[in-house]
């Protein structure tokens, strides 16, 4: 999994002892899924679903098409 601050992409490990190669996932757009602006700073995928935190949000998606099965947007409230 790779990542940007706007798409997600997938790569499959291929490869045996004596070589190592990755492979862009072809099930996926060559876009990748659009993951808005922001950077995450947490990854976690458990092969189905796909969870992203960043300074902004907290996305959940699916795996298998990159729909938003949640979104949460984190809004800086001033102190009182």
């Amino acid at each position: 999994m790779v990542t940007t601050d706007k798409n997600l992409f997938f790569y499959e490990f291929q490869g045996s002892s004596s070589s190592y190669k990755f492979e862009e996932d072809k099930s996926i757009s060559d876009k990748g899924y659009s993951i808005g602006g922001s950077l995450p700073n947490q990854i976690f995928w458990d092969g189905d679903t796909i969870y992203l935190g960043s300074k902004k949000a907290y996305i959940i998606m699916d795996k298998k098409d990159g729909s938003i099965i949640q979104s949460v947007a984190l809004v800086n409230q001033p102190n009182p």
